[in-house]
Order: structure tokens, then sequence, then C-alpha cells
């Protein structure tokens, strides 16, 4: 297969709230749009691929004084020279993209950017790679293979709590959705007080699992033990997990905690050449993100997690629709019975997000939780990601307006 033409478009979708996490706050995301031209066996396809590019996540460069505007625009930058420089790319599969694209770093940003910021494009060649076999991404063999579930399961959501949300919003959740798998954002500096805020929630009856994001806040060992000693935690069959709590370039050895309380790694695993490192380090689990981490190192992650006997989850705040959420929730629905965070604290709903109205299409129905759940079923009954042309333009054309 070779890359004929790729055209990437960045647009906006403004938010009608600021959405606040712990290393910044946005008013607006932005979004790539790819479209990609590939030639095989003398036909052209066409393959499409999206994904949100703030810097606010996980991007140091901020921390260091470069503004918001002007990482954004580094981004944009960078991703057009990529769509420039892939014409005559030639591959077997999306694989060959991953090793000799994503693996090697040449562009001076940091590690997680340049992958968030080539996912869009691997996204595409997956989509043009699914339809040049004539099926769906999820039942391509390496695809399909690698999940111990092979079909579609309901994906159970994972609900993420706002700074101002009380144990009253968590009982309202849970009565009004059927969620009962909750993910609260703690500060290390504030450690005393979140402990409470936790503790509260985990005696809500109806509360089953708990993930607690303590955003690469806490300083060391001693540290994220006192905040542990200080919870009370009693979840029955639930579970309980602590996750990224060190900065994501830290060798702090998390072997030496509780293991009743396991800790999992999420902006501290970029690619799959992570994971034995992580593994090393204690780290019991893996917060995956399918969208925006490439799909090929997410499988990767994937095998070599379930050889080390780590637990997988999906999570994500970073995608929109209609690809990226999709990929999520397929990716979700085979990992097994797990809770997984779709689209953070507004995963119901991109309608109460931004600030414009989406297409009245099929893919809008998975945006509702039923029984505390979406259903993939709706997507990807078609050849690639399964999204036509029509719909993902109609994405494409809002984020412009």
């Amino acid at each position: 297969m070779r890359v004929e033409r790729v055209e990437a478009v960045v647009g906006n979708y403004p938010l009608k709230m600021p959405f606040t996490i712990a290393s910044g706050t946005m008013t607006d995301v932005p979004q790539v749009f790819v479209t990609v031209e590939v030639s095989h066996n003398g036909n052209k396809i066409r393959g499409f691929g999206h994904n949100s590019i703030s810097p606010v996540w996980g991007d140091e460069r901020l921390a260091s004084g470069l503004s918001l505007d002007d990482a954004t625009k580094q981004e944009v930058e960078y991703i057009q020279h990529l769509a420039t420089g892939l014409e005559g790319f030639e591959f077997k599969t999306p694989f060959d993209f991953y090793r000799e694209r994503c693996l090697i770093n040449e562009s001076g940003l940091p590690d997680l950017v340049h992958i968030m910021d080539v996912s869009p494009i691997e996204l595409s060649l997956w989509d043009a790679y699914g339809k040049a076999l004539r099926t769906n991404v999820f039942d391509i063999p390496c695809v399909r293979n690698a999940f111990k579930n092979n079909s579609s399961r309901r994906a159970r959501v994972m609900y993420t709590l706002g700074a101002d949300e009380d144990p009253e919003s968590v009982r309202r959740v849970i009565g009004d959705y059927g969620i009962t798998s909750f993910k609260l954002k703690v500060k290390g500096s504030e450690h005393k007080k979140y402990a409470g805020v936790v503790s509260d929630v985990c005696s809500v009856k109806g509360v089953e699992n708990v993930v607690v994001d303590a955003n690469q806040s806490f300083d060391s060992i001693a540290h994220l033990r006192d905040f542990i000693d200080k919870l009370h935690v009693s979840l029955g069959n639930g579970s309980f997990v602590v996750e990224t709590p060190f900065d994501k370039y830290s060798d702090i050895d998390v072997n030496e905690l509780d293991r009743n309380i396991p800790v999992i790694a999420d902006e501290n695993l970029v690619t799959h050449e992570d994971v034995d490192r992580l593994h090393g380090l204690g780290y019991m689990g893996l917060a995956l993100k399918p969208p925006v981490r490439t799909i090929a190192g997410f499988l990767k992650s994937l095998y070599r997690a379930r050889e080390l006997g780590m637990f997988c989850v999906v999570m994500d705040l970073t995608t929109g629709p209609p690809i990226g959420y999709g990929v999520q929730v397929a990716s979700a629905s085979r990992l097994g019975d797990v809770p997984t965070e779709i689209n953070g604290f507004k995963f119901y709903s991109w309608d109460g997000l931004v600030d414009h109205g989406f297409p009245g299409d099929k893919y809008r129905d998975a945006f509702y939780v039923r029984d505390g759940c979406v259903d993939p079923d709706v997507f990807f009954k078609g050849k690639g990601w399964g999204i036509s042309e029509k719909v993902f333009n109609a994405y494409k054309e809002l984020s412009l307006v």
C-alpha cells in the first residue's frame, strides 16, 4: 500500500464552560481531521482519522512558560509537516507507520505530545487498511486477537467527578444513569482534604469502583502513603486504584506501597516500550488510550501487559466524535467487565459540553448512557472504522464554525 495524498484540517470545538484538569484549563478543544488517500492493487482508498490535540494534556512546555496558543501552533505546524512528508510512504500494515514514524520522535516536542499528534494520521491509515481488506478494523485478525472478548459487549461507563461535586452528585448519577464507577481527581498538595472527599464518595451506597487520578501530584512514596493511610475505603467486591501519582519521568518504585491498593500508569505510558519499565516499578495496571496513543501502540501495550499479568482499562478525556469516541467505546467493550472512562464528566452528552450541536446521525445515540453503559454496536458495522465520509465531513465542518 502506498500513501498518495494526506490532508490534515485543523478545527476547534468551543466549550460551553472552561474545563480544568491538573495541567491547565481549556476554553476550547483544537481538533485535527485527517483524510489519507492510499493506492492498493490499482484502487484508490480514502481513510479518515480524527483527534484532539490540546497541549493542556501532558505538555510540560506549558510549565516552562510557553503559552497554550503558541504550544498549539507548534503542534499544528508539526502535524502539517507530518502530513506532507507522508506522501509516497509505503506500508504493509499500519504497524509499519508506528515503527517508523511514531516510535522515532525527531520533532523536538515531548514524546507524549508527539504521539498525540501522529495519532489522527495513524487512525486514518487503519481506516484505509480495513477498507483495503474489506473488513472492519476490529475484525482484522491482529486487532481481534488482542482482546479477551472478540465480540462487542456493552462498555461500562466511569463518571469523572468535578471539583465542586459532592456525595449527593454521586447518588444522583447512580440514580439517573445507573453508573456505579467513579473517577476523582486529587491534588497531592491538598492530600488531607482529598482523602476526606474520596472517603465520602466511597461511602455512598451503590458505589462499586473508584479510580483516584493523582495527576502526577505526589512527590514521594511517603507522601502517597500518608494520603492512603487517611482513606476510609470499603467497596466490598469492587475495586479501588490510584492512577499516575508521580511525575511521568519519575523512577519512584511503587512496590513499596500496600499491594491491596493497585497503582496504574497513564501519562507515563507513551508507547508499548514503556510497559516493561512500569511493570518493574510496581505498576499493576495500565490506563490505555487507544485513540490518542495510536492503535498499534495500544495493541502492543495490551499484548505485553497480558504477558506480564497487568490489568488494563480504557480511559480517555481527549477525544471527540465521531472516530475517537467510537474507537474508545469499541475497545473498552472488548477488554472485559471493567469500568471505562468515556469522554470525562460529559461522556453522555457532547451537546452539553460544546458550544454547538452535532449532526443528528446514528453515532449521536451512543453519546448517551443506558443502565450505566454505552452500546458499541452503534459503531463499526462498516469497513474500516465504519464512519462514512459524509459523517466525517459533518463533524469536521462543525469544528470550523
